[in-house]
Formats: C-alpha cells, structure tokens, sequence
C-alpha cells in the first residue's frame, strides 16, 4: 500500500504544483513591465505617436497597454517598434517575449528574454521568466540554472526560490528542493504553496511525520486547501493512523478533491 500512495502524490503534485497559493499572487505567472505613464489612455498614446512617429518610449508605453488588454499580438508588434527604434532597449526585449509566453511561443521568448539579459544582466526577472519559458518546453534542468541567476541578482525573492524549489521536485531532487521551500518560508512565512510542497517532497522522501507537520502549517494558513488535506491523509495513512487518514480524506472529498474520494472509499470504508 505505501508505494501505490507513494506514486499517487508523486503524479498529484507534478499535476497541482504551480496551482495558486496565499502568499503569492500567482505561484508561476511572469514578472510584467510596467509604463511609465500610468493611467494613460490608449487614444492618448496613439495621439503622442502621431505627434512623434520616432519616440521608442511611446511604442513601449502602448505596447504595456495593448498587453494588459490582452491585445497580445499588438502589443508584439510596438515592442518590435520601440526595439527598431531603440536596439538596445531591454524592457521592450523583455516584454515582447512575456507577450510571445502568452501566445505559447516559447522558443522565440527564450530568444528575446536572452537579449535582454545580454543588455542589462543583472535583471533578475528576465532570468526567471526565461526558465519560466524552458520549463514550459520540458528543459527543467535549464530551467533551474535560469533561477540560480536570478536568484544570484535577488536573493529575497521569496518566489524564485519557491518556484527552483518546485522545479527540482520535478526533477526528484527533493533534498535541494526542501532547502528551497524553506528558504521561501524564511522570507515569507504565510506562504502555504511552500509548506504544502515542502510537505509533497517529505512524502517522497518517506518522512511522513515531517509532511504532516508542514501539511498542518498549509491548512492553518488556508483552510480550504483540498490538496493539502488529501495528502496529509496519504502521510499519515503510512504512519498507520488510518482513523486521521480517513477524516482528511473525507475532508477532501468535502472540499471536491476527485482524488479524496477514491481513497476514502478505498481505504475507509
């Protein structure tokens, strides 16, 4: 029984893992640009265009906007603009690539995010954000080396450190993982995707009394966490308490965990 729930949490997490978490706002979404012009009007920019067909700021400032519209293949082409304009403008770099991410052009991305580091290397976030785009493509090795760096130029990114984290539980190396987890946890301690994973890695480590402990934390902090309930169940159903196993399942199930319900009705009833 323990390596049939052994293997259930290894494919739930590489499933779940970069599912939303209190304490960040999203746990993979990209680091954005932002405009200098805030709450600037698009008619407005269009008008400053008009005036100065030359001004590369102006490209970038409605590429920003068309993006947060979501008007990602519009936004592509003013950061090409305000780049053609301005070869060595990194942000424009930067940017067009997280728009290439939304389009699911990895590739090109990597292209893009990699020119804006040759531009401005000590940018953290274009180190993230480009293994963002390498894991996304399976190169998670690569990926994790993109994170090294930037963690290299930010060290208190609670986030980068959180994500290498998940990344290296992707890779099973879940010792260097829990290092990271716990590091994100020293600099957020509210933040419950770090304790539930750091728990998941436990699991597969087969310390199961030490995920319970981080299981326990992720439900203090969200009390809805299905995932968190669950898998406490599958730890303490391999410390044999199947009475607690059973009530965390049930409390899954509760919650609309699909997973919660085929063990309870597996191992509880």
């Amino acid at each position: 029984m323990k390596k049939i729930a052994i293997l259930t949490v290894i494919l739930f997490m590489m499933t779940h893992i970069f599912s939303q978490s209190k304490g960040s706002s999203d746990a993979m979404q990209l680091k954005r640009g932002s405009s200098e012009n805030s709450g600037v009007k698009l008619s407005e920019i269009d008008k400053a265009i008009e005036t100065n067909p030359s001004d590369f700021q102006a490209y970038y400032n409605r590429g920003i906007l068309k993006s947060e519209l979501n008007d990602f293949e519009g936004a592509i082409k003013d950061f090409s603009k305000s780049i053609n304009l301005n070869p060595n403008f990194s942000s424009a770099y930067f940017n067009r690539a997280n728009c290439k991410v939304d389009l699911g052009n990895y590739i090109d991305a990597i292209n893009d995010y990699t020119k804006s580091i040759e531009i401005n290397k000590n940018e953290s976030d274009s180190y993230f954000n480009r293994g963002y785009a390498k894991y996304q493509i399976n190169q998670i090795s690569d990926a994790i080396k993109d994170y090294d760096l930037g963690l290299k130029y930010n060290s208190q990114c609670f986030m980068g450190y959180y994500t290498r984290g998940v990344l290296k539980s992707i890779d099973e190396n879940y010792h260097e993982a829990i290092l990271d987890f716990t590091r994100a946890i020293e600099i957020n301690k509210e933040f419950d995707g770090a304790y539930f994973n750091r728990g998941i890695a436990k699991i597969n480590l087969e310390r199961f009394k030490d995920a319970i402990l981080d299981f326990n934390k992720t439900i203090s902090i969200s009390p809805t966490h299905k995932l968190a309930f669950f898998n406490r169940g599958i730890a303490k159903i391999n410390t044999n308490d199947k009475d607690g196993a059973c009530l965390d399942f049930s409390r899954a199930k509760e919650l609309g965990s699909t997973e919660g319900g085929e063990f309870y009705n597996k191992y509880c009833k």
